[in-house]
């Protein structure tokens, strides 16, 4: 739980005014300074991987920390969530959303990066209602379900994630998705 508010605030406390704010740019850094054009690296796409398994399982790690500390569910914590959002647009200009929801566009390229960005986007859409609302705005439900077409021709992990996802965002998993899959 410490480590999962250290990657996402910068420090070990709910309101993200940390000591250890290098921690939290290293692991952003990993996942925002790809440009486009650089997405058919590989040495690119393990980097990036590497940041969204980080970011992936600090969100987790509080969402079943809150679980554990309660015996119930809550929504993680929001401050933690919403500072982490904030920091990365004031720090590096950029929509962390935007740029998760590009990673599960690019499922038929990069499952697993894919993968890991459902699994965020599922965790920040039950932590605000506010982030849910945005993550709609951009498309988030047609992205999923097109992600969900690509994941069940190809992977069932990425499968799991996507119908993990659909829910969150107020979305029933269709019965059948009809796209065309890369052999």
């Amino acid at each position: 739980l410490s480590a999962g508010r250290v990657v996402l605030a910068g420090s070990n406390n709910a309101t993200g005014d940390g000591d250890k704010p290098d921690i939290r740019d290293a692991v952003l850094t990993s996942i925002l300074s790809a440009e486009p054009e650089d997405d058919w690296n590989p040495r690119t796409n393990a980097i990036r991987g590497l940041g969204l398994t980080v970011v992936s399982n600090a969100l987790c790690t509080l969402e079943i920390g809150d679980l554990s500390a309660t015996g119930k569910m809550h929504e993680p914590p929001f401050r933690v969530v919403e500072s982490y959002l904030s920091h990365v647009d004031g720090r590096f200009g950029l929509d962390l959303l935007n740029v998760l929801m590009d990673c599960l566009s690019k499922a038929q390229e990069n499952m697993h990066n894919s993968c890991l960005a459902a699994q965020c986007l599922h965790v920040l859409c039950r932590s605000s209602k506010k982030v849910k609302n945005a993550i709609q705005d951009q498309g988030g439900k047609d992205v999923a379900v097109v992600t969900l077409g690509v994941a069940r021709c190809t992977s069932l992990r990425l499968q799991k994630a996507t119908e993990q996802l659909l829910p969150s965002l107020g979305t029933r998993i269709p019965a059948m998705v009809i796209t065309c899959c890369k052999s």
